[in-house]
């Protein structure tokens, strides 16, 4: 009964107009991308109006300019692993809140 429940759940997005062959091509090209950020994208006249509003609702806000990625070195990571080598505490171990997660070493001690 779950297995079935579970099957009819996650393959419904798979009957969305997003989730066709076509789409999955248009919305990898870059040209598209922008065009639906600035909100110049025109949707094929065939797409439900349903979609047509997400693709409304993804334009970017006007307030917000595109962000650049800063460029990080080789050694800026090796100083980003120290610094929380320092603190006593592995990478993999701080969130994005800066909490500790170390729930499966606790059963070996190697977490304190």
């Amino acid at each position: 009964m779950l297995l079935k429940w579970q099957q009819q759940h996650f393959m419904q997005a798979n009957e969305t107009p997003f989730a066709s062959n076509f789409w999955h091509k248009e919305l990898q090209k870059e040209d598209v991308q922008t065009a639906i950020l600035n909100g110049t994208y025109e949707a094929p006249l065939e797409l439900p109006l349903e979609a047509k509003e997400i693709l409304k609702e993804m334009q970017r806000p006007m307030t917000v300019e595109e962000d650049t990625v800063p460029e990080a070195t080789l050694q800026d990571f090796k100083n980003y692993i120290k610094k929380f080598m320092k603190k006593g505490r592995r990478p993999h171990q701080a969130d994005t809140m800066g909490t500790i997660k170390c729930s499966s070493h606790r059963k070996k001690n190697i977490c304190k």
